[in-house]
């Protein structure tokens, strides 16, 4: 029997630690295998806690929604 299943070189990790005290921060990390690769991306919303948390996850999901645009448009949407 022949092994279809696509064979992955990378296994990413991803490691974060909100500030003493918070319960969330504003590192967010996007990984996902897609059809011709890997789509890798951070996002480092602006200073610490729930609002920073909540603008890098605003961010990735940009991303996620246009992970097939220009690399311009992918920006252009983490920024709006």
């Amino acid at each position: 029997m022949v092994d279809l299943a696509p064979q992955h070189l990378l296994e990413p990790g991803i490691a974060a630690a909100p500030q003493p005290g918070e319960r969330v921060n504003g590192d967010v990390a996007l990984v996902e295998y897609v059809s011709d690769g890997m789509l890798i991306a951070v996002a480092d919303g602006a200073g610490h806690g729930p609002e920073a948390h909540h603008a890098a996850r605003a961010a990735t999901h940009a991303i996620r929604r246009s992970r097939g645009e220009h690399l311009t448009v992918l920006m252009a949407g983490c920024h709006q």
